[in-house]
């Protein structure tokens, strides 16, 4: 039985997407980030160079195939390469947050460092 619930613990948790929480001290900007996805939505998340905010594209992952990025540019500093994807509200481009609390080091509306980002809960 404690066998059986690991592995439903594991299942709803690859179903499932992580949220973060972002917050900036020095210009006061909020907002949280998920990655990974929902359970019946897929999305992808970034920083909006235009917007000067965090934006996210959302589909739904019965009904519709994932976006593909309308760019790909391989970064030297991380050896990645990094995929870029078409603003939902303002149509500029952003580049994917795979890992918040890797990837989001600068603050997209000030462009300061050493945003806070906390881990929060989980989400489905």
């Amino acid at each position: 039985m404690i066998g059986f619930m690991a592995l439903v613990a594991i299942l709803a948790t690859a179903l499932a997407g992580q949220m973060y929480s972002f917050s900036c001290p020095h210009c006061g900007y909020k907002d949280d980030v998920i990655s990974g996805g929902v359970m019946v939505r897929g999305m992808i998340s970034g920083a909006c160079g235009t917007c000067r905010k965090l934006v996210t594209i959302t589909w739904d992952w019965k009904k519709d195939k994932a976006p593909e990025p309308y760019e790909t540019i391989w970064d030297a500093g991380s050896g990645r390469t990094l995929k870029v994807f078409k603003c939902p509200q303002c149509k500029g481009p952003f580049v994917e947050i795979e890992d918040p609390k890797t990837d989001l080091r600068f603050c997209p509306r000030c462009h300061k460092s050493l945003p806070k980002v906390e881990m929060g809960p989980i989400v489905d």
